[in-house]
């Protein structure tokens, strides 16, 4: 891990905290949570880097749910995404390639931004049951701006077996 300096000026952004949140439901569908607590330090970071976030689905068998989204302006002001700051388009990299014509990302342009405002956002993937031969995920923890904290969690039914790989840690579950 890499240190973590939040007044750091070489930093665009901190990260207060990441959560990555895989389930296996008992149907044998599954769920992806992201959540995130992000602190603008530059105008580049919303400028440039963060100033929106790009989710990519497939419509056929995956739903996407925003459960919040929101910023904490630097006088503590909270301003909630409106209805416009969700928009739907195809990928870049599916343009002229009719097999990937039907994925979908959804752009969420985050509002009210600033140096030393907070980015606020919870968002949930649903993929139907049937769709992947498994509970899938592959983590590389390689941001670039220092996390103050991050948990992965996995979660499985009962009775169900978890096999897994870290590479480069003896991290148990």
């Amino acid at each position: 891990s890499s240190q973590i300096n939040a007044q750091d000026e070489k930093y665009d952004v901190f990260y207060f905290s990441l959560i990555k949140e895989y389930t296996l439901n008992p149907d044998g569908s599954m769920d992806y949570r992201y959540v995130k607590k992000q602190k603008m330090l530059s105008y580049r970071a919303f400028q440039n880097l963060y100033g929106e976030t790009f989710l990519v689905y497939n419509p056929a068998f995956q739903k996407i749910k925003i459960n919040e989204v929101y910023t904490e302006m630097a006088d503590g002001k909270k301003i909630t995404a409106p209805p416009n700051a969700f928009n739907e388009v195809l990928p870049g990299y599916a343009a002229n390639a009719p097999a990937y014509n039907s994925l979908r990302e959804m752009v969420i342009t985050h509002t009210g931004l600033e140096r030393n405002a907070t980015i606020n956002l919870d968002y949930l993937v649903h993929t139907e049951k049937g769709t992947f031969p498994a509970l899938m995920g592959n983590e590389m923890l390689a941001e670039t701006e220092p996390v103050k904290s991050l948990l992965i969690r996995i979660r499985i039914p009962a009775g169900q077996n978890l096999y897994y790989k870290i590479f480069n840690g003896n991290w148990q579950p």
